[in-house]
């Protein structure tokens, strides 16, 4: 199932009043389907929809060494005058 946490900051706030919103998801999400749940989930046709995959990094506590999760952001336009309720 595809499950998209909205990203709230500083920045995204700012890019929010251009009609883009940024989205966190599973690195294996494509476009596609974001498309396809974002027209379901809030009512709005996506006009661009943009991603960035960050590799997890390698993190060492003690002895012991693992490494963090990826994380696939996802960027999505929406067209003028329409916008939506996170």
């Amino acid at each position: 199932m595809l499950v998209l946490k909205p990203v709230i900051t500083e920045k995204t706030s700012a890019m929010a009043q251009r009609n883009v919103y940024v989205f966190s998801t599973s690195t294996k999400v494509n476009k596609v389907a974001v498309k396809q749940y974002i027209k379901s989930v809030y009512g709005v046709d996506a006009k661009r929809v943009n991603t960035l995959v960050s590799k997890g990094k390698r993190v060492v506590r003690g002895r012991v060494q693992g490494h963090t999760g990826s994380l696939k952001k996802v960027f999505v336009e929406i067209p003028e005058g329409q916008s939506l309720s996170l």
